[in-house]
């Protein structure tokens, strides 16, 4: 299980020069505070790795819950998200990441942990790719998920940074956010 965590570390070890092109943020946050937010990078793919570790580590609710439970609940975060407009989608995320987080490490650690985030975006790469990543892959095995799934995913996520990511339609109207909430919800 080392190696595996292991695995899981070096893969989202991360650079820290990220950028946005949000131009209007719509958040209650003022725009400087997001001059310096989270786009992909093109040519950095250990950021990209981290992202797309970062993206495959909800792959594990396949074990977690029966596949109509599974259907069910992304399908009802799909529908809560869905009409809303990025802010929003915002808010949804920030609500739902302190709830989940606080499994890692306690509500008030959580909360001021997300609080960083706002300011620090880079951040939260940084905590989600080196400490949750990690520590959800050990939750799974202790909650028998197989070893090689989780192997399986940590390759897959390597592959996928090769892909041509920054051609995903529209990512900052934060419409992947259901996928997100979904993936809180199954753990909860």
């Amino acid at each position: 299980m080392k190696p595996v965590l292991l695995l899981a570390i070096l893969s989202n070890t991360l650079a820290f020069s990220i950028r946005n092109n949000i131009k209007k943020p719509n958040i209650f946050i003022n725009k400087r505070l997001f001059d310096e937010n989270l786009i992909i990078p093109e040519k950095n793919s250990l950021v990209r790795a981290s992202l797309s570790n970062i993206a495959l580590h909800g792959m594990t609710d396949i074990y977690y819950n029966e596949p109509s439970m599974l259907l069910k609940k992304y399908f009802l975060s799909y529908t809560i998200v869905k009409r809303l407009n990025p802010m929003y989608r915002f808010y949804i995320l920030l609500i739902s990441s302190i709830f989940h987080i606080r499994n890692d490490i306690g509500i008030v650690n959580s909360i001021f942990l997300h609080i960083l985030w706002i300011f620090k975006p880079n951040s939260s790469l940084l905590y989600l790719s080196c400490v949750h990543v990690p520590l959800h892959y050990l939750n799974a095995f202790n909650n028998n998920i197989p070893i090689e799934f989780i192997i399986f995913l940590n390759i897959l996520s390597l592959l996928i940074s090769l892909l041509p990511i920054n051609k995903i339609k529209e990512p900052n109207n934060m419409w992947w956010i259901w996928i997100v909430l979904g993936h809180i919800m199954v753990i909860k």
